[in-house]
């Protein structure tokens, strides 16, 4: 029984949740005035990876998890806007953050799971999946 495949539809949103797991060791581990900055470029590049990744797996229908994970071609639209939309929305609010002194590494971060939970709310196939993307999307924005 080989479980591998059933990790490659959901190959994004798991790489996208470990880097956002990264950048918060970084963003814990590094200088206070240069957390930001590197938190920031670490949740650029990720969000760019990641888009590559999603464009690179259109035309095909991928299933994971016994049917509850679906990667087809509307879960891919969908996904590319999510991903441009996190990412205009950090580099709008780079500026904002650290002209208001609220400069705080947690906030790409916040993003980086709020899209997690956005893009397993997409490709989800059942009410479980979609309760998880649901709570990991809101409770990322909550704060």
């Amino acid at each position: 029984m080989n479980v591998l495949p059933d990790f490659y539809p959901a190959l994004p949103e798991m790489l996208m949740a470990f880097s956002a797991m990264a950048a918060m060791m970084v963003g814990v581990f590094v200088r206070a005035d240069k957390s930001l900055s590197f938190v920031y470029v670490i949740s650029l590049f990720t969000l760019i990876i990641v888009g590559c990744l999603v464009i690179s797996s259109s035309g095909q229908k991928q299933l994971g998890f016994d049917g509850q994970f679906v990667s087809d071609d509307y879960a891919v639209f969908m996904k590319v806007l999510i991903i441009c939309a996190s990412f205009l929305s950090l580099i709008m609010s780079q500026s904002y953050i650290k002209r208001e002194n609220m400069g705080r590494f947690e906030y790409p971060i916040l993003v980086l799971f709020a899209t997690v939970g956005m893009m397993m709310m997409v490709s989800a196939n059942d009410l479980i999946s979609l309760y998880l993307g649901l709570e990991l999307q809101s409770l990322s924005l909550y704060v």
